[in-house]
């Protein structure tokens, strides 16, 4: 059961950035032959299993489909890599981050961090569903593990 509550997951995630990557695309007015002028930053808490793997591949097809242009990062489960990870997309700056959060209370001061920066953070797989990130996260992707 917990493989198919994996599969719903990976679906919805899949699904949901297949749909708000063409938005995206719209929003930005980039178009297949110009050069990319939306650019999401994302990090995982890994790249190294097939979830992740197959999220990063289907995000980034979809991407490119409408010259948007993701920075895959992998914090290789090291909450001190993907702070640093958030700190350096913050800076770059991104147009949006999607952050799938090796640790929920170590990303909180980035996560405030982008929103004063004007960039809307999306989590996904992990929520960030706690009183210090109200407000500072814009939407989750992913399923509910209750039975």
């Amino acid at each position: 059961m917990h493989a198919f509550r994996r599969g719903i997951a990976l679906a919805s995630c899949i699904a949901t950035l297949s749909l708000v990557l063409p938005v995206l695309g719209a929003v930005s007015g980039t178009t297949a032959s110009a050069a990319p002028k939306f650019l999401i930053g994302a990090t995982y808490s890994t790249l190294s299993t097939p979830y992740f793997q197959a999220i990063e591949a289907s995000a980034g097809k979809a991407a490119k489909q409408d010259n948007i242009q993701i920075i895959n990062l992998s914090a290789n489960n090291n909450v001190q890599t993907q702070v640093t990870q958030m700190d350096e997309l913050i800076s770059r700056p991104v147009n949006l981050i999607f952050l799938n959060p090796v640790d929920v209370a170590s990303n909180i001061l980035t996560v405030k961090a982008a929103k004063k920066a004007g960039i809307p953070v999306i989590t996904f797989d992990r929520p960030m569903f706690t009183q210090e990130s109200q407000g500072y996260i814009v939407t989750h992707i992913g399923a509910s593990a209750q039975i």
